[in-house]
């Protein structure tokens, strides 16, 4: 069942993503909506995961996509701060840090920005764990479907800390004491 919720959430976002784009067709002049509608698409296959999947987009798209994200990555962070505020808890594990290494290339400023708004936004569903006095049986007496949420939003907070402290230029932070280790 959480599968299939992640799958429709993921729907939800990806159908907001190109909602929008067809929107912004309409409000931008000359060519710009042509490319903020090719960002809006290689956004939502980079959060999706498959952005880089030769078999899933093909080859061409697997080289194109990711490099027009490094030379779009204002439009591109500029697409993430308008949608992330809507997305829902289970919304938060898309691949949101790849993404970010992606636009750091020509927006490294922006990156920055949504990392740390992403990082802030996971704390904050993370919250009842982080004040568990202990990990182990805060993690035990969750159903499983929350449990293997909470671990996902983990590993995510461990990937945009080390973009964050890589982005900032500093070593890598994941193991800094205001982020918890994994439990077993």
């Amino acid at each position: 069942m959480a599968t299939l919720n992640c799958v429709l959430c993921l729907a939800t976002v990806l159908t907001g993503f190109a909602a929008g784009a067809r929107g912004s067709a309409t409000t931008k002049p000359g060519g710009l909506a042509g490319n903020e509608e090719k960002t809006r698409g290689f956004v939502a296959m980079a959060l999706s995961g498959t952005l880089e999947v030769v078999d899933h987009v093909g080859p061409e798209i697997a080289v194109r996509g990711p490099q027009h994200l490094r030379e779009n990555g204002s439009t591109a962070n500029k697409i993430l701060e308008d949608e992330m505020p809507g997305w829902p808890p289970m919304m938060l594990d898309l691949k949101v840090a790849r993404t970010l290494e992606l636009t750091a290339a020509s927006d490294r400023a922006g990156s920055l920005r949504v990392a740390r708004y992403y990082r802030a936004r996971i704390d904050e569903e993370l919250a009842d764990y982080d004040a568990a006095p202990n990990a182990v049986q805060f993690l035990a007496a969750l159903p499983e479907n929350d449990r293997n949420t909470v671990r996902r939003l983990l590993q995510c907070r461990r990937d945009i800390q080390r973009l964050i402290g890589e982005l900032r230029g500093q070593p890598d932070h994941t193991g800094s004491p205001t982020t918890r280790p994994n439990p077993p």
